[in-house]
């Protein structure tokens, strides 16, 4: 059995609850191959760019963004229509690329929603959507609390975001592996639950690689690897002078790249209209690159579609800064912005 793990910072810890999942699967099946391709410190979206380029035909998907995504979008006056946009995307990408692989998502929660009193709209608005797709998820979140009642025990949580300690993480391992069974033999596959409440709306959606956006490059610009020991994949190096070409002048619901200290802001361009975006990620120190993503369908939901046709460095003082990265400072000159891929809206 071949099991691919999509998720948050929680599914790259080391000895965490994915050591303890793997353990028990190893104990009841034969063989067993994981393959990991989470993303910590960023939305659901950026996901896509790792899945567009796997070489792995998994049987099952555990997929954990649900702490992600509520951080950054619980908030917002439309949180919950975005998050169940964000799972509807990422939904039919997955059924595309793995239409016999079967789903089983995994609800953790951070410690300010522990108590289920707590209102979290992203909380309903995921239970709601893989309700309607008939898919039973692993809600950890209802499941401590039933276990713990109304106090968090101090062992729980090594932060308010992140399950680092044992029990902790073998309880969640425990409880996702129990489910794998049922979800293997009674639940329809990706390809045939590919239906989905706003299915015209996603059907214009397309994710554009690195290698994709080259093609319509100019300038200053070039496709070169990005690697480290957590990352391996191709972005196009847009440097001033450069620029890259959005297909179909649609517009960006996503920007996906890799921040490093040698940008600040990246602008999109539609005719003589500028819009500067902030793309220094709060987690950046010197010497280091983060994979993550700036998604700019919270703009859309905001603001109405704006059509796009060119990506390029920004020298604006004044961007619309998300919330995990930070507003530019007026010392620091631009080099370099590494393009990972777009999400656009056709």
């Amino acid at each position: 059995m071949k099991i691919l793990i999509v998720g948050g910072s929680n599914s790259l810890i080391r000895d965490g609850y994915v050591k303890y999942f793997s353990e028990e699967l190893r104990h009841r099946y034969e063989t067993v191959e994981f393959r990991n391709v989470s993303i910590g410190g960023t939305v659901s979206l950026t996901s896509l760019v790792l899945l567009d380029q796997l070489n792995f035909h998994p049987d099952l998907v555990i997929f954990e963004y649900s702490l992600n995504d509520t951080g950054h979008l619980n908030h917002l006056e439309k949180g919950s229509e975005l998050k169940k946009y964000f799972l509807g995307i990422i939904f039919n990408f997955l059924a595309r690329r793995f239409p016999e692989a079967k789903v089983l998502p995994l609800i953790l929660s951070a410690s300010p929603f522990y108590d289920m009193k707590v209102r979290n709209t992203i909380y309903l608005a995921e239970l709601d959507f893989w309700r309607r797709k008939g898919i039973q998820p692993v809600d950890m979140r209802r499941q401590l609390f039933e276990l713990f009642g109304t106090q968090a025990p101090e062992f729980l949580y090594s932060d308010t975001s992140h399950f680092h300690r044992g029990a902790a993480c073998a309880l969640i391992g425990k409880f996702l592996a129990a489910a794998v069974p049922a979800t293997l033999a009674l639940q329809r596959s990706l390809g045939q639950l590919n239906t989905s409440h706003s299915e015209n709306q996603l059907d214009m959606v397309d994710y554009y690689s690195a290698r994709d956006l080259m093609e319509g490059s100019e300038g200053n610009t070039s496709l070169e690897p990005i690697f480290n020991r957590h990352l391996n994949l191709e972005c196009v190096k847009v440097m001033p002078g450069g620029r890259v070409r959005i297909p179909s002048a649609g517009n960006v619901l996503m920007v996906a790249f890799v921040s490093d200290d040698s940008h600040q802001s990246f602008t999109l361009v539609s005719g003589s209209s500028k819009t500067s975006i902030a793309a220094r990620h709060v987690d950046v120190k010197a010497g280091k690159i983060v994979l993550t993503s700036v998604p700019l369908i919270i703009r859309s939901f905001q603001l109405g579609n704006e059509c796009h046709e060119w990506l390029a460095l920004d020298e604006s003082n004044d961007p619309w800064v998300f919330d995990c990265f930070l507003p530019p400072g007026m010392s620091q000159a631009q080099t370099s912005f590494s393009l990972a891929g777009l999400l656009i809206q056709r």
